[in-house]
């Protein structure tokens, strides 16, 4: 039996808000907030993913 690892549910939400923050780019809305958002969210991804995989 495996344990649960808490990076691989921060990897899903690192993924969500990365899509998140392209939407909201792509709207044009909240100015700068979803390049930080794209940009926190996806090196959050990329860490944990080799943390979780």
């Amino acid at each position: 039996m495996q344990k649960h690892v808490p990076s691989k549910s921060i990897v899903i939400i690192s993924a969500i808000l990365l899509v998140l923050g392209f939407i909201l780019l792509k709207l044009d809305v909240l100015g700068l907030v979803p390049i930080f958002v794209i940009l926190i969210s996806f090196f959050m991804l990329v860490i944990h993913c080799f943390f979780s995989c």
